[in-house]
């Protein structure tokens, strides 16, 4: 439901979602757009996964096949998708007049936020402003995005100046899965500005060491783990600079937000487990001196090759739970651990 202007009777509508995270990551109002940066018409619109549709023979040169992620200067190798960028607006509802109508007008213009599903070969660039951001930086990157056509030419490349991230979700890690792991990395701007510069667009080399959900490892030391099954997804919220301060503006901290570590492990470990769950929750010996610190990596086929790490500081247990299911000899016993965690941490490395 929209909100009432104070004073004037008009409601808003539409747009509340978008507005409600927009707002989460402080980039409503005049903030969101610098003055004067934002040809509106120019902008790209919709959502453009990759790979493409197949492109029929009149639609060549005339359709764009994809979209391309620059940060600073280096291509996105493994963008599955990239969504986000266009410039929207709330609508206002006014009070009925004399004249019964309900007037309606748009009231400040926004930007929407960038949204990129990246691998692996997300470059150099986009891996140092994850790292930075949740080391407790809010730091930010040169940002553009391409449209390009089947030939990989680009048509148009809208650049969104410095944008900072503001959410990342690690998705689900298990045993017994294939599936490849993206990440989902939201960016926000504060302008942008499109021009139809041509050529080829930037390209990066992949090195084809995919993160598999399967090829996990985890390490927490003192509590057995080497039969973790599964992990929920992380996320991770960044708030944003203050009412009225640019996005892109340098900012001594962000604050995170952090969601709990959920693991579900074989019942062939719970002893140990349990026995943390004794001397933390039910003994209340949980000052930061009985929290744990821990890592989890993401490995290569060969199970060993370690192509990155996310680090867990100040682990704290508040939930153990156990479940039983009757006539299930064949499924392996597993109970479940929620952990909080205080800093997460994240490095590429071979």
């Amino acid at each position: 439901m929209g909100g009432t202007d104070p004073g004037s009777g008009a409601t808003r509508s539409s747009g509340a979602s978008r507005r409600d995270f927009l707002a989460g990551a402080g980039l409503t109002g005049a903030a969101a757009i610098a003055a004067g940066a934002l040809p509106l018409r120019a902008l790209a619109a919709g959502d453009a996964a990759l790979p493409p549709l197949p492109v029929t023979a009149d639609q060549r040169g005339s359709e764009p096949a994809s979209r391309n992620l620059i940060v600073d200067g280096t291509a996105v190798a493994y963008l599955k998708k990239l969504s986000g960028g266009e410039a929207f607006a709330d609508v206002v509802v006014e009070a009925a007049g004399p004249d019964h109508v309900r007037h309606k007008h748009l009231a400040t213009t926004q930007l929407a936020p960038l949204v990129a599903t990246v691998g692996r070969e997300m470059g150099g660039p986009l891996a140092e402003l994850i790292a930075s951001t949740l080391d407790g930086n809010l730091a930010t990157k040169e940002v553009a995005s391409q449209q390009l056509d089947i030939n990989r030419h680009v048509t148009s490349q809208t650049d969104f100046g410095r944008a900072r991230m503001v959410q990342l979700v690690v998705p689900k890690l298990a045993a017994d899965s294939k599936d490849v792991v993206y990440f989902d990395v939201t960016l926000a701007a504060g302008s942008a500005s499109t021009t139809t510069p041509g050529g080829t667009a930037v390209t990066t080399t992949p090195t084809q060491k995919a993160w598999v959900a399967s090829n996990f490892r985890v390490d927490i030391p003192g509590l057995p783990c080497a039969r973790v099954a599964s992990i929920d997804p992380l996320t991770v919220k960044v708030t944003g600079p203050s009412a009225g301060e640019k996005p892109g503006a340098a900012k001594s901290a962000a604050n995170l937000e952090i969601s709990n570590l959920v693991m579900a492990i074989s019942m062939a470990d719970y002893p140990d487990w349990e026995q943390w769950h004794q001397d933390f929750v039910v003994r209340g010996q949980n000052d930061a001196g009985h929290e744990k610190n821990g890592k989890v990596q993401l490995l290569a086929a060969d199970m060993s090759t370690v192509l990155a790490t996310l680090t867990l500081s100040n682990l704290g247990l508040f939930n153990l739970s156990t479940e039983f299911e009757a006539n299930s000899a064949e499924k392996i016993s597993r109970f479940t651990v929620e952990m909080y965690i205080e800093k997460l941490g994240f490095a590429l490395t071979a």
